[in-house]
């Protein structure tokens, strides 16, 4: 890989990272140990067109820097955990080169991607609130949350196919 390549991929990254940060802040629902955000659209579309590392450091900073930016600091170490790893899992899965494909692995990785979020935001939200019971409310939000992300990137990775190259 050349310098210029590199370039690229690390400034792609910092550009992704910046609009999780973005969409996870501009409209935000609280909810019992948290809120709702539309940063898992992003955080998926970096998972599927630029694989599992690329993705898990765009999702991982852009949703600790939301949480930071948006007065949820305590958060910002478990979100850097759960999203980095909810991108790391869809990319493994899903991603398949330069050129995304839609198909069972895609969708595959991004349900997984989601079961993870879910269940880590229980767990850690579970050791943060100091309640199971207020983690295990949110569980639906989350659902709700990762569903939504996905349904919101499909036409829209669908329309991006092709049109970029990292």
């Amino acid at each position: 890989m050349n310098n210029t390549s590199i370039t690229r991929k690390l400034t792609l990254t910092a550009l992704i990272s910046a609009l999780v940060t973005v969409s996870t802040m501009i409209i935000q629902i609280p909810i019992p140990s948290g809120y709702i955000h539309g940063g898992d659209t992003i955080i998926i579309f970096a998972a599927v067109f630029f694989g599992p590392f690329y993705g898990a450091v765009a999702a991982g900073i852009g949703s600790m820097l939301a949480d930071i930016l948006s007065g949820y600091a305590v958060w910002a170490f478990p979100t850097l955990i759960v999203k980095s790893v909810m991108a790391l899992i869809i990319g493994y899965i899903a991603y398949q080169g330069t050129e995304p494909v839609f198909n069972i692995r895609t969708y595959t990785g991004i349900i997984f991607g989601i079961i993870w979020m879910v269940l880590g935001y229980y767990i850690l939200g579970g050791l943060i609130v100091d309640s199971f019971e207020i983690a295990f409310a949110s569980i639906p939000f989350n659902i709700i949350q990762g569903i939504g992300g996905m349904i919101i990137f499909i036409p829209i990775g669908l329309a991006l196919k092709g049109k970029i190259k990292f």
